[in-house]
């Protein structure tokens, strides 16, 4: 009876942890898939500052000052245009506004009373939409300072989680082995060959992803020299952005050239040259889904991805991964699949042999 017990409030457990960590499931596999993509840098410093959770800690920032330094061009960027949209554009809801701000300009210095109230009254109606707009502002601002608050705790709990990887990772290898492993050499290979496997697939993400940066950032800003007619705004970034995109699911690096096609078409249409720039914009189009899209994930994804991973079924975990779980299914499929095929190679055999 007191057996039945233990294992009711062990099968109790269980469920309350899955339960309680099943929310946080695409943190735990950025955190997983962070800690694989810091970890080597983190072994080269890690001699140099003796210290696991300065290196850990250092191998992080270091990550992540590139992927803030994108963020920031962008939003230069952005902010440019935004400017350029303000100062070029008319808005007819907002005259009488700039016509309070106007009259009430020069009365900073000597401020009466009865003009002030004057104004007001004058301008009654203005003032009246201008309140109206106070509480759809307030509720913006705080939706973006609420989304804000929310993207700073899950890289909060993200680098957390990559951190203590770094720092413990071996320690909480140990206890699992220790506490769930009678066999300890079988848990021995099955680990390590696990780790191997995900360490070479998700370093081969970052990898693909910085070759098609590269590969697009060129070719857009030859494109920009060598054409006469086609124009890229921006191509560094939009380079950037295309290796970005290669790691979403599905569409990938076409969420960029797709848009970037449309914005070509339009521009040569709305100047009557479409008709004698198609050529060069059918090429310029095969060569970016060629060069850019499709050849580095055909031919490098697979291949710097995994080099003990069948290359079919590690495309297919690509493929499938997202479709079923989403974007964090880019991870997480391929987890699933060396956990898989290492099972089937490792344990099964043991298990079928009575081992």
């Amino acid at each position: 009876m007191d057996h039945k017990i233990w294992i009711l409030l062990g099968l109790i457990t269980l469920a309350a942890a899955v339960y309680m960590l099943y929310p946080f499931t695409s943190i735990l596999v950025y955190g997983i898939f962070i800690y694989y993509i810091t970890r080597p840098l983190y072994d080269r410093i890690l001699p140099v500052l003796k210290s696991k959770s300065i290196s850990a800690l250092t191998s992080i920032l270091i990550l992540a000052v590139p992927v803030v330094l994108i963020l920031l061009y962008t939003i230069g960027v952005a902010s440019m245009e935004v400017k350029q949209l303000l100062t070029t554009t008319e808005f007819q809801s907002l005259r009488p506004s700039i016509a309070i701000v106007n009259q009430t300009s020069n009365l900073a210095v000597n401020i009466k009373v009865g003009e002030v109230l004057g104004l007001i009254s004058e301008k009654g109606d203005a003032t009246n939409k201008i309140l109206d707009l106070i509480p759809e502002l307030s509720s913006l601002i705080w939706m973006v300072i609420s989304r804000a608050l929310d993207m700073l705790f899950t890289l909060f709990l993200i680098s957390t989680i990559s951190f203590y990887l770094l720092v413990d990772g071996g320690g909480i290898r140990s206890w699992l082995k220790n506490t769930f492993f009678i066999k300890e050499d079988r848990a021995d290979r099955f680990f390590d060959d696990v780790d191997f496997d995900l360490a070479n697939i998700f370093h081969g993400n970052i990898l693909t992803a910085g070759v098609i940066m590269v590969i697009a950032a060129v070719l857009f800003t030859i494109v920009n020299y060598v054409s006469p007619v086609i124009s890229i705004p921006y191509p560094v970034l939009l380079g950037i952005l295309c290796g970005i995109a290669s790691l979403i699911p599905v569409v990938g690096v076409a969420l960029i050239w797709g848009p970037l096609m449309v914005y070509i078409i339009l521009l040569t249409s709305a100047k009557g040259l479409l008709a004698q720039t198609a050529p060069s914009i059918i090429v310029f189009f095969i060569a970016t889904y060629v060069i850019a899209d499709w050849l580095p994930n055909i031919l490098l994804r697979p291949r710097m991805s995994g080099q003990r991973m069948h290359k079919g079924l590690l495309l297919l975990s690509y493929i499938f991964g997202p479709i079923v779980f989403g974007l964090k299914g880019l991870f997480l499929g391929p987890i699933v699949l060396v956990f898989a095929i290492n099972y089937a190679e490792i344990i099964i055999p043991e298990l079928v042999r009575g081992k």
